[in-house]
């Protein structure tokens, strides 16, 4: 299914069928015609980025949006002549759609470091994100294959180039622990990873950037200080962060180090009852199965 999707997005320039107004217009006009074409079925132009592809050509991407303001599409296309030929779309029609910080000021920078220009936008729906790079050349669009779930641009090492930090759930929205009389639901167990684009290609980086993962272990860890595990409407929150804890330290290369630090967290304490205790290493037990957790770390 994905390739398919990546397909239909990574499609070759098609020249549009329909003539660009006359002789004398330029590429931009060009595109500004089909442009008209999907606002006279009602939609607004939300975003317009017109950036020179060299040759006399521009790519000029366009982010509509719906009467409704709750849906957006996105097109690029190629402007040359009097032509204008469609490179990119994306294919969801139920996400709002942004463009990244890095096109403030009319840009389309070479992300990669290839040359090729870089479009990224993010679409999001339902409390979710999802960041999308696409490189053009020629005309042709390669939409980068990396899932990057909650992703944005930052530049972390002040190099003027950014990274790409993104934040999943590997246990699943819906992950909850049961035993007993004892409930919850921890919604926001989340895994950082960290991205970095070299030689042409994205990469994974996080163990290159520990003083980031330290940074961020430190605002878990006061934010663990402030709730009580024990407490109903804290229960599941705090089971969040601690394995969001145990994350970052594997994403920094340190996951038994991140683990025994979960274990410290969420351990029965001297006043809980036998039920509670057992509750707790059923968690654990539970979760080192889940995260294949080697039976010698403690």
């Amino acid at each position: 299914m994905r390739r398919s999707v990546l397909a239909w997005a990574a499609l070759a320039c098609l020249a549009s069928p329909f003539p660009a107004r006359a002789a004398t217009n330029t590429a931009k006009d060009a595109m500004a015609t089909e442009a008209e074409k999907v606002v006279s079925q009602g939609w607004s132009v939300k975003r317009k980025l017109l950036v020179p592809a060299g040759g006399g050509s521009w790519y000029g991407v366009y982010v509509f949006e719906d009467p409704s303001g709750d849906h957006d599409r996105l097109r690029v296309w190629l402007g040359k002549g009097r032509a204008a030929q469609l490179c990119y779309l994306e294919l969801s029609s139920s996400h709002r759609i942004a463009l990244e910080h890095v096109h403030d000021g009319g840009k389309m920078p070479a992300l990669y470091g290839d040359g090729k220009p870089t479009l990224a936008y993010s679409i999001s729906a339902l409390g979710t994100s999802s960041l999308r790079l696409v490189r053009f050349s020629a005309g042709k669009a390669s939409p980068e294959s990396t899932p990057l779930p909650e992703g944005r641009l930052q530049d972390l090492d002040g190099d003027g180039q950014p990274e790409v930090v993104t934040r999943s759930l590997p246990l699943g929205s819906l992950f909850d622990v049961e035993c007993g009389g004892f409930h919850t639901m921890a919604r926001f167990a989340y895994r950082s990873s960290i991205y970095a684009f070299k030689n042409g290609a994205l990469e994974p980086a996080s163990q290159r950037y520990a003083g980031w993962f330290d940074s961020h272990i430190a605002d878990i860890e006061g934010r663990l200080a402030a709730l009580d595990p024990r407490a109903t409407q804290t229960t599941g929150e705090y089971l969040s962060a601690a394995l969001s804890l145990y994350f970052d330290h594997a994403e920094k290369g340190m996951p038994r180090q991140g683990w025994s630090r979960f274990t410290e967290l969420y351990r029965a304490g001297p006043s809980d009852s036998a039920p509670v205790a057992q509750c707790m290493e059923q968690v654990r037990t539970d979760l080192r199965r889940k995260l294949n957790i080697p039976d010698s770390w403690q």
